[in-house]
């Protein structure tokens, strides 16, 4: 069937694979240059940065359409817990740029889903099958393959992307548990406020003015980071969840491609073949979590 011919949910589909491609794109240019940034600019104002355009993007859109009230929550805590495992996840990982190459750190970073489904078998009694509790430890593997302990590598400097990782865990389980009652644009507002307010408190205590040279890289990672996560949200009204989260892993690809152009860089073989482990344990359980009961 021609492209132009698709109708109804055909283009919905397409519309929605769309909007999840470019979310990736932009979310790897934003993680691309804050690499470049935080060797220069306080991690502290990247994230501030990141909040702001966050902020100024969201906050209006509680008034487009339908109105919604930041009081139209039944879960107020476990918004704010959201908010907070978002903001210390975002922290954490610029820290961790500083020494760990992006795409390694991305790699690690996205191990995330695997200990969501770890803590749902412990945390929360559900049951999980065998084939996925292989999968976990896989890609649990393949972080190590990236790390590699002792063998001088990034040392406890990767402790920085693997805390993000459990800690982004514990911001997709509180996900999960509101996604039955709670507005999207809610939550968005909600994490856009409370990073916005912790962002600023930390940024009191380390404020220094950007040099000049890194102002455009900064807005440009406001931006994108942004409208990467407005796009996310924005897709999932044209697809379910479940089809469109394997796409998510196309941001790593796109890091390895900002990485080769604007350092010259690309992991290890053996640093790859962890990437690949974590990918594809990943996309298994993605692909094949309706088995979990």
């Amino acid at each position: 069937m021609p492209l132009f011919s698709l109708q109804g949910e055909g283009r919905n589909r397409l519309f929605g694979v769309g909007l999840i491609l470019a979310a990736t794109f932009l979310l790897a240019i934003s993680d691309t240059l804050t690499r470049y940034v935080v060797s220069d600019v306080s991690p502290r104002l990247v994230i501030f940065a990141r909040y702001a355009a966050f902020s100024i993007i969201t906050v209006p859109m509680l008034f487009m359409g339908e109105r919604v009230s930041l009081r139209a929550t039944a879960a107020p805590w476990l918004q704010a817990l959201r908010a907070l495992c978002v903001f210390l996840a975002s922290f954490l990982f610029a820290i961790g740029l500083i020494w760990v190459p992006v795409a390694n750190a991305s790699a690690i970073a996205f191990v995330a889903p695997l200990i969501v489904v770890v803590f749902s078998s412990l945390l929360l009694g559900e049951s999980v099958s065998r084939s996925h509790w292989v999968a976990a430890m896989t890609g649990f593997a393949g972080v190590l393959f990236i790390v590699r302990p002792g063998a001088g590598g990034f040392g406890w400097a990767a402790l920085f992307p693997i805390m993000t990782a459990m800690i982004w865990a514990a911001a997709l389980l509180a996900t999960k548990f509101m996604s039955a009652t709670e507005s999207r644009r809610v939550t968005a507002c909600y994490t856009a406020l409370y990073g916005l307010l912790g962002s600023s408190v930390a940024l009191l205590f380390d404020f220094s003015w950007p040099p000049q040279a890194m102002i455009v890289p900064l807005m440009t990672i406001a931006i994108a980071g942004s409208m990467g996560q407005i796009l996310i949200v924005a897709a999932y009204h044209y697809m379910p969840a479940s089809r469109l989260a394997p796409l998510s892993y196309v941001q790593l690809l796109w890091v390895l491609v900002f990485s080769a152009l604007l350092f010259h860089t690309l992991p290890d073989a053996i640093a790859f073949i962890g990437i690949f482990m974590v990918v594809g344990s990943g996309l298994y359980i993605v692909l094949y979590r309706k088995k979990i009961a």
